[in-house]
Order: structure tokens, then C-alpha cells, then sequence
């Protein structure tokens, strides 16, 4: 049962990525669990005349970190689920300064409709609150014919925010560059009200990485417009949890 749920988490992670690449360590990862648990599955006769004795030890190796991930995931997915609030309701000041993170660009340079989400939220939000900015963060991804933060403020433009409220980060690659390379830009606007915009399911790690820092923020948090981009995006996050505290 539980090698059935890892095997679908990351099957299902592992056709996001052929649709919004995100570097060779995500493949790597999702296929290693692919076939980490397809093959003892499929050929499990071959290897237990292959591997005689040791069969039943490593057995008992993969079903415990099978049975790891499967509870610890749920944790995961419970904390993601409760999230760390919308921001629903909220109101914004002069004094509010709107940190967009990025995400995947389709191919053609546009922004995908989870980022398009996150850059609705703020936008409406910027709308309510005149005088306050925002910063867009996300550099170039694989794949990408352009950095994120370009695409961000062009949507932004679009939606009728004025560019001279907009600051532009094009270097980071991942959450944790979002927040390095964007706080010195947060302290340079003069703003004191920091609201973090993302997908609900990265806010919680966003909150945790901001607190590693000393920082405090309120969240403004988008939803999957692709219902189907839900799942994978949550094995995404365990992946990123993951990296980060193994490399903590």
C-alpha cells in the first residue's frame, strides 16, 4: 500500500516536470523513486533468487522507508492543508510592500496559470492599497526563454499596475535566493509592512525560512486554477522540505 501511494506521488511529480521542467536533480529524484519501487515490485521472483539472504533484509529496509514517507508526507500535506492564513479580508497600506515569488514559465515566456494566480492576488491587492509596491522574484529556469521576473512585471503592467511600483529580482532559483536577494530590496523601499505572496502550499515554507532570517510577514495566498497541478505540487514540496533540511 504504501509503495502503491509513492509510486503514484511521483509518477504524477514526474509528468509535471516533462510539462514545467524545474533541473536535472527533480527528474533524478522522481525516477529514482519510480523505479526504486517499481522494480523491487515488478521482479520481485528475479531479485529474491538474485539476491538470496539479503532479500528479506532490504525488504524490510524499503518497506520502512516506504511507511516513513507515507506517514511523514501526511504530516506534511495536513500542515500545508491548515496553511498559514489567506490573507483573505486583509487590508494594505502605503506602507505595504508586496513580495511575489516566482514559478515555472510555460514555454512560450508567459507565466503559468498557478503564477498568473499569485500576480491576480496582488495585483487586486496593490489595487486597494495605493502607494504600496511590489517585488517580483524568480530568475531564469530551464527551459525558460526568460526570467520570471520579467514575465511577472509585464503581467502586472497588464493588469494595470504602474511600473514604477514594481521592482524587479532576476537571480533567484529557488525559494530560499527569493528571500536572500529580495529582503536587501525590501529594506531599500522603506516599507515596513511585508506581505509574502505565493501559492498556499509554499507559504508555509516561505513563513519558516522568514523566521530563519528574523523576518516577519503577512501571506497572501492563490490557489491551483489546474486542479491537477495540486497533487504533484505537494510532492514537490516534500522535495523541497527535504533538501532543505538535509542541507540545513
Amino acid at each position: 500500500m504504501c509503495g502503491s501511494f509513492a509510486f503514484a506521488c511521483f509518477a504524477a511529480y514526474l509528468i509535471k516536470l516533462f510539462f514545467y521542467p524545474e533541473g536535472a536533480l527533480s527528474y533524478f529524484s522522481a525516477l529514482f523513486v519510480v523505479l526504486g519501487v517499481g522494480i523491487p515490485f515488478v521482479f520481485r521472483k528475479p531479485l529474491r533468487k538474485l539476491l538470496k539472504k539479503a532479500y528479506p533484509f532490504l525488504k524490510c529496509v524499503l518497506c520502512v522507508l516506504l511507511l516513513f514517507f507515507t506517514v511523514s508526507f501526511s504530516l506534511m500535506a495536513a500542515r500545508l492543508l491548515s496553511g498559514i492564513g489567506t490573507g483573505e479580508g486583509d487590508v494594505y497600506s502605503q506602507d505595504t510592500v508586496f513580495l511575489v515569488y516566482g514559478g515555472a514559465l510555460r514555454k512560450t515566456g508567459e507565466v503559468s496559470p498557478t503564477l498568473a494566480g499569485r500576480l491576480d492576488k496582488a495585483a487586486e491587492a496593490m489595487k486597494s492599497s495605493p502607494g504600496s509596491v511590489a517585488i517580483v522574484s524568480g530568475g531564469q529556469g530551464p527551459g525558460e526563454p526568460r526570467t520570471e521576473a520579467e514575465a511577472m512585471r509585464e503581467y502586472l503592467i497588464a493588469a494595470g499596475i504602474e511600473e514604477d511600483r514594481i521592482t524587479v529580482e532576476d537571480r533567484a532559483s529557488n525559494t530560499v535566493e527569493n528571500i536572500r536577494f529580495s529582503l536587501p530590496l525590501v529594506e531599500a523601499s522603506g516599507k515596513s509592512d511585508l506581505v509574502s505572496v505565493s501559492t498556499y502550499t509554499h507559504t508555509p515554507r516561505i513563513g519558516y525560512l522568514l523566521s530563519r532570517e528574523g523576518v516577519s510577514s503577512r501571506f497572501l495566498a492563490s490557489g491551483y486554477p489546474d486542479k491537477l497541478s495540486v497533487f504533484p505540487s505537494f510532492v514537490r514540496e516534500y522535495l523541497s522540505y527535504v533538501k532543505l533540511f538535509v542541507g540545513a
